[in-house]
């Protein structure tokens, strides 16, 4: 990515939660390790199966996250918007993909693997594994809400 770019790019992940604590040098850096791919609509992202070790920040636009049931039926399990991350599992495990990935609109995601995070620079990446903690226990939260959530309508039947 030449220098326009990061240019351009860079106010826009400024605005995204998971880059906030970065200033625009090591955006920069994340911009030239990683790369920043253009979606179009129903184009898949992501393919349940499949195994590699990209995370993903969605910049611009929202992609539903669909998983296969029985007999290759699939049933959607949600959306995510900018701003949101996935693939963390795979990135930090090397475990295969558990669902599809697939852009409702024209989608810019930023995608980047461990072993380019490995080549950063120390600070830079003890940052990103901190957003990536903090991000973790945020969706854990959240998921320990919602079985409350559950669990509580449930009861009372």
């Amino acid at each position: 990515m030449n220098s326009t770019d990061i240019a351009t790019w860079t106010p826009m992940f400024r605005k995204i939660a998971f880059f906030s604590v970065f200033n625009d040098d090591e955006i920069a850096l994340f911009l030239q390790h990683g790369e920043l791919k253009k979606y179009g609509f129903h184009e898949f992202i992501v393919r349940e199966g499949d195994t590699d070790s990209t995370f993903f920040v969605i910049i611009k636009g929202s992609v539903k996250v669909v998983k296969k049931i029985v007999f290759n039926q699939r049933k959607q399990l949600g959306e995510l918007e900018s701003g949101a991350c996935f693939g963390e599992m795979s990135f930090l495990l090397g475990e295969t993909r558990q669902a599809d990935i697939m852009a409702t609109e024209q989608t810019y995601i930023y995608e980047i693997d461990s072993t380019k995070i490995n080549q950063m620079g120390t600070e830079s990446r003890e940052k990103f594994f901190k957003e990536l903690s903090i991000m973790f226990a945020l969706k854990l939260k959240n998921s320990n809400l919602r079985a409350e959530d559950f669990h509580e309508a449930h009861k009372n039947r």
